[in-house]
């Protein structure tokens, strides 16, 4: 995962990201970036590159239809309400919380407890005897 605190930091490297990205999925690779400008974010040539995106309320209904396709992030109200464009498909209403780290390092020492890992497998990567010969 490649994190980007700001989208338009990455514009002088666009061209290379997009060839980076149209074969990066396959390969695990993923691109995150977020962004503080709405409008010069909806703008951006990278924009295209990502189909899924997490839209908090916006103040321009433009801004809004050019980063979901839609004006409804400008009637947002506030409490965590935020959409989401999974995969390019219609937009949902969803709802998002900071959290406190000492609240997620507790939700995840319940969740191992609750469930605990397997140990990784182990692969035997020495040739067998028939291999071997």
């Amino acid at each position: 995962v490649i994190v980007a605190p700001e989208l338009s930091t990455l514009a002088a490297c666009a061209d290379e990201l997009q060839l980076l990205l149209a074969g990066a999925a396959a390969s695990g690779v993923r691109l995150v970036a977020g962004s503080t400008e709405p409008a010069v974010a909806a703008i951006d040539p990278l924009l295209a590159t990502f189909r899924t995106r997490m839209v908090l309320h916006l103040e321009a209904e433009e801004h809004s239809v050019a980063l979901l396709g839609v004006a409804d992030a400008a009637y947002l109200g506030g409490g965590g309400r935020l959409l989401v464009r999974v995969d390019g498909r219609e937009p949902v209403e969803m709802y998002g919380y900071q959290v406190p780290p000492e609240h997620l390092d507790r939700l995840v020492r319940v969740m191992r407890s609750a469930y605990p890992s397997s140990p990784p497998a182990q692969f035997d990567l020495a040739p067998s005897a028939e291999e071997a010969e």
